[in-house]
C-alpha cells in the first residue's frame, strides 16, 4: 500500500490481458468503495516499535504514503479510459495523526466523484465529529479495531472501537458506519454470533445508522 508505483511493473502481458479480457466488461465509471489515503507526514514514526511492525505489516515497509495523487496515478495506469469515483478515508492506525488525516480527506470531498468517511477513534468527542460534518461533507464513519488500543490478536467487541459518540452522531445525521470486523472465537468476521448480536443491538437502539460491513463480512 505504501510502496512506490513503478510504470515498468505494468508489463505488456497485463495490458494485453486487460484489453482483451476485462475492458469490455467495465462501464465508463468505476466506483471504488474502499480507499485508504494517507500522506507520509501523518505518521508519528517515534511510536512505531518493533512489536508494532510485527503486528502490522504495513508499518514494516518504507512509509512513502498513499495520497490522492498516487491513487489517481495507479487508477489511470490500470484503467486508462475510465472515470474514477470513490469513497475515501485516511488509514486507521494508531500511529497516524487522525486529525490531519481527516482534514486531508475532508478537503478533497466534492460529493461528485470523491466521497469521504471520518476515520474515528473511540476517544473522539461529539463536538469533533460535528465540527468535521459542518466543515466538510462527510457521509459517515470508519472506526477500526486498531484505534481502541487493544493489542493485536486480543479479544474485542464492536463496542470497544465504536463509541457511543459515533453511534449518536451517526444516528442523528443518518450516516454510514463502515464496520470492519476482526476474527474472533475462531470465526472470520460476521459469522461470529457475538458480532451478529452486537449489530442487532446497534440497529435496535440507533435505527437510522446505515451499517456497511466491508470485505464481504470477513476480517480480511
Amino acid at each position: 500500500m505504501f510502496g512506490e508505483v513503478k510504470r515498468e511493473s505494468y508489463i505488456k502481458y497485463d495490458k494485453t490481458l486487460y484489453d482483451n479480457s476485462i475492458k469490455s466488461y467495465l462501464k465508463n465509471t468505476i466506483f471504488d468503495s474502499h480507499i485508504h489515503v494517507v500522506d507520509n507526514t501523518f505518521f508519528n514514526k517515534s511510536k512505531i516499535t518493533k512489536e508494532r511492525k510485527r503486528e502490522r505489516y504495513e508499518l514494516s515497509i518504507p512509509l512513502s504514503g498513499f495520497t490522492f495523487e498516487k491513487y489517481y496515478e495507479v487508477f489511470n495506469l490500470l484503467y486508462e479510459d475510465i472515470v474514477p469515483k470513490g469513497l475515501f478515508f485516511t488509514h486507521p492506525l494508531k500511529e497516524i495523526n487522525l486529525v490531519e488525516g481527516n482534514e486531508y480527506v475532508g478537503s478533497h470531498i466534492n460529493n461528485k466523484n470523491i466521497f469521504g468517511l471520518i476515520t474515528a477513534s473511540p476517544s473522539h468527542s461529539k463536538d469533533y465529529f460535528i465540527h468535521l460534518l459542518e466543515k466538510y461533507s462527510f457521509i459517515g464513519f470508519k472506526p477500526y479495531p486498531d484505534l481502541c488500543g487493544i493489542r493485536e490478536g486480543s479479544p474485542l467487541n464492536i463496542c470497544d472501537y465504536v463509541s457511543k459518540n459515533m453511534l449518536y452522531i451517526a444516528n442523528k445525521y443518518k450516516l454510514i458506519l463502515l464496520l470492519h470486523l476482526k476474527a474472533k472465537n475462531g470465526f472470520n468476521g460476521i459469522d461470529c454470533d457475538d458480532y451478529i448480536h452486537e449489530i442487532y443491538n446497534i440497529l435496535e437502539n440507533y435505527p437510522d445508522i446505515k451499517i456497511v460491513i466491508p470485505h464481504m463480512g470477513r476480517a480480511h
